[in-house]
C-alpha cells in the first residue's frame, strides 16, 4: 500500500541509501550486472564481512529492470552526470535527469 511505500523509502532515506562516500576500489562481479539510475529502485550496500548487499527500496513491478546508483543522487543533474561521464564515461538518460534537464 501507499503509506507502507512512503515508509520504506523515508526508512532508505534515513539510512543513507543512495549517498555515497568514497571508500575504495573493489570488484563486485555479483553487482557488475546493474545499471545506474538516478532514480534507483534498489541500493547497494556491505556487510561486515566485505560482502556486497543489494536490496529493494520500492515495490519492483514484474519485468522492471533492477536499479542502483553509481553517484550520489542527493546531487544536481550537472554534477551527477559530470562524475558519471568522468567515472564511467556516460551520460545519464534516466527519467530524472532527462526531466531535469527539461529535454
Amino acid at each position: 500500500d501507499d503509506d507502507d511505500e512512503e515508509k520504506k523509502q523515508k526508512k532508505n532515506a534515513r539510512l543513507g541509501f543512495g549517498k555515497h562516500a568514497p571508500l575504495g576500489v573493489g570488484a563486485f562481479p555479483s553487482c557488475s550486472r546493474f545499471n545506474h539510475s538516478c532514480e534507483p529502485n534498489c541500493a547497494q550496500r556491505f556487510d561486515a564481512f566485505a560482502c556486497v548487499i543489494v536490496e529493494t527500496t520500492r515495490f519492483i513491478a514484474k519485468g522492471e529492470e533492477l536499479t542502483i546508483p553509481y553517484v550520489d543522487v542527493s546531487l544536481d543533474c550537472a554534477t551527477r552526470n559530470a562524475r558519471l561521464q568522468k567515472a564511467f564515461a556516460f551520460r545519464c538518460d534516466c527519467a530524472r535527469c532527462v526531466l531535469e534537464r527539461g529535454s
